[in-house]
C-alpha cells in the first residue's frame, strides 16, 4: 500500500485491556511524532488490538533501534 509517495505496511498494538491499549496508542503517536489513524480496534483471545499503517522508513528505524538495544544487553 502507498500513502502519497511513501510505502506503508500494516502494524498493530496489543494490550491486556482497553485503557492500556489507549495509552499504547498515545505513546506510539508520541514516539513516532505523528498521529496514526488506528482502525479495527478488536478484542480477541483475551487481548485488545489496534491496527494501523506505518511508513516503512519509520518501521526500519524502529527495528534498527530495537536491535541496537538488544545487543547492548
Amino acid at each position: 500500500m502507498t500513502e502519497g509517495n511513501c510505502l506503508v505496511s500494516p502494524s498493530f498494538l496489543k494490550a491486556e485491556n482497553a485503557q492500556a491499549l489507549e495509552r499504547l496508542m498515545l505513546e506510539n503517536n508520541i514516539k513516532h511524532n505523528t498521529s496514526f489513524n488506528y482502525f479495527s480496534v478488536t478484542f480477541a483471545q483475551n487481548d485488545w488490538y489496534a491496527f494501523y499503517y506505518i511508513n516503512q522508513e519509520l518501521k526500519l528505524k524502529e527495528n534498527i533501534k530495537n536491535n541496537k538495544t538488544k545487543k547492548k544487553k
